[in-house]
């Protein structure tokens, strides 16, 4: 494979993308609501990987081909300040195929396809023309909710910022289908499926537009409920295609402390004093409630959830029993 470019993205990189693509997700922005997802801490958008590894290989190829059609699969998350690798897996006449690694393990894939434009915008519905407004904080939607969703994003990413943050692939596709990729993002991550959501796969054609609206309108297609996965139509900007992804089980709640007294005996644990390591969430969390309910001491330690494990002590003291926390790192001496 020929690599094309090697980067580590920074907390500075992924609030500028956050800003200009208006997806704010928790889970690329919040250090402490992304620990209680699937990926335990804050990961890169994939559509910035994935605009990056355009601009990387138009800016090793000036002469590139016109684009006709791409697919890409968000495989594996990319966390805040790995390094990344976007490499050529394979180039022909027809098109070419992109991987992004870290330490030599695909992460994504990226299809392209080139050539012009086949594919007509379609008429949309009349009542997908009027644009709703960008919510400031990402829709937490029932799993039932999503299957109607369809509505139109205004473009959040302006020429300016398409031809500062990726010049060459601007250059190559034109800002409006920069913007339009970009607006994908912010549909998943805020609106559908928003809070609890997982980018899993875009496959997009190029197509001529009859007007020139700066926006991308979506609607969902299908949802299956056994995987949670959810299936958007999308067209806008020169592009037209579909959206996968899928919606989260939101974090579980633990029992409140003073719902578990009685579960154990008032003296079972008098006497004793337990660590707990990672007590701030989970597991951990339960478990100092029960021995405090038991009228043991309980100590408990936290990574970066310093909010929550004060949280769980004062929930344990408040119910009468006695908690402390500290922080605790295992992976240092």
């Amino acid at each position: 494979m020929m690599t094309l470019a090697t980067r580590a993205f920074s907390t500075i990189d992924q609030n500028r993308f956050a800003s200009v693509s208006g997806d704010y997700n928790p889970m690329h922005m919040d250090a402490l609501q992304a620990r209680r997802t699937q990926a335990g801490a804050p990961v890169v958008h994939g559509i910035h990987l994935l605009l990056w590894a355009l601009d990387s290989f138009r800016t090793s190829q000036p002469e590139l081909p016109p684009l006709r059609s791409l697919r890409s699969q968000f495989n594996k998350f990319i966390y805040l300040d790995e390094t990344a690798t976007v490499s050529i897996a394979q180039q022909r006449p027809s098109g070419a195929r992109l991987v992004m690694s870290v330490d030599g393990a695909p992460r994504s894939k990226m299809a392209i396809d080139f050539g012009h434009a086949e594919v007509e915008f379609p008429a949309w519905p009349a009542d997908l023309r009027e644009p709703i407004s960008l919510p400031r904080l990402a829709l937490n939607l029932d799993f039932e909710q999503m299957s109607g969703c369809s509505g139109r994003l205004l473009f959040q990413m302006t020429p300016t910022d398409a031809v500062r943050m990726f010049p060459a692939a601007t250059e190559w596709l034109g800002a409006r289908r920069i913007a339009a990729l970009a607006a994908t993002t912010c549909l998943v991550g805020m609106v559908c499926p928003g809070l609890h959501s997982i980018y899993s796969e875009l496959s997009v054609s190029t197509c001529e537009e009859s007007g020139r609206e700066d926006s991308l309108a979506f609607r969902v297609t299908e949802t299956d409920p056994r995987f949670r996965s959810v299936d958007q139509e999308i067209a806008g900007g020169g592009i037209i295609g579909i959206v996968r992804s899928f919606a989260r089980t939101p974090p579980a709640q633990q029992a409140t402390a003073q719902s578990l007294v009685g579960l154990v005996t008032p003296e079972e644990f008098t006497g004793s004093v337990a660590l707990i390591v990672g007590g701030s969430r989970g597991l951990g969390e339960l478990t100092a409630k029960l021995v405090s309910a038991g009228g043991g001491r309980v100590l408990i330690t936290w990574k970066s959830g310093a909010e929550d494990a004060e949280r769980v002590a004062q929930e344990i003291r408040s119910a009468g029993g006695a908690c402390e926390t500290f922080p605790y790192d295992a992976h240092k001496p």
